[in-house]
């Protein structure tokens, strides 16, 4: 029987002895007899690779994802994640927004009504349709923009409660190499004061 452990500067006696110890429960009528030690950068030739991935094979149990399901990413920490909040007379955009985009001085909306996304890309100040989102040109600062006629359209077309606001995470998306990012409000949280609602 081979054991593989892993030196890399560190003391990885614990490991070699804890692999040890599964080797002997699961295989009683074997002992450990050889010990290969892979240096980091050191490339393990064809035969070396087998092994190892026959021990690991062994050392793994294969397992069923029938039943689990993928966590969505909402429910953690989104302070790096650019979003994007709707109220019911304005829209406002995080500090990661911001950063997604360069710290562009002016942006583009798009609407999918029916999808429930908005798309912002960066444009040119002289761009007829800029909103310019930022409050300094030197300071990147949080920028709530009044757009009274444009929010109660959203309210109203996407069944929103004027009593709450909604935010979402974006994401970085192209089209035709320009970066942009997508805001999917079929996935936007409700919050209240400094409460998420369900």
């Amino acid at each position: 029987m081979t054991v593989i452990y892993t030196d890399n500067n560190a003391d990885y006696s614990g490991l070699k002895r804890r692999v040890t110890e599964i080797f002997k429960s699961r295989y009683p009528e074997d002992n450990p007899k050889d010990v290969l030690t892979f240096m980091s950068g050191i490339v393990e030739d064809e035969g070396q690779a087998d092994r190892r991935n026959k021990i690991m094979d062994s050392l793994m149990t294969e397992i069923d994802l029938e039943g689990f399901q993928v966590v969505n990413s909402q429910y953690f920490s989104t302070i790096s994640a650019p979003q994007m909040t709707i109220w019911c007379d304005s829209v406002s955009f995080s500090q990661a927004a911001y950063a997604a985009l360069n710290n562009c001085e002016a942006v583009s909306i798009m609407l999918n009504k029916d999808k429930k996304c908005i798309l912002i890309s960066p444009v040119q100040t002289s761009n007829p349709n800029a909103i310019v989102w930022r409050k300094g040109k030197s300071v990147t600062k949080y920028c709530k923009i009044s757009c009274t006629t444009f929010a109660r359209k959203l309210f109203d077309d996407w069944g929103l409660d004027d009593d709450y606001r909604y935010r979402t995470i974006g994401r970085l998306v192209q089209s035709d190499r320009k970066v942009m990012v997508l805001f999917d409000f079929t996935q936007s949280e409700k919050w209240k004061g400094d409460k998420a609602v369900k």
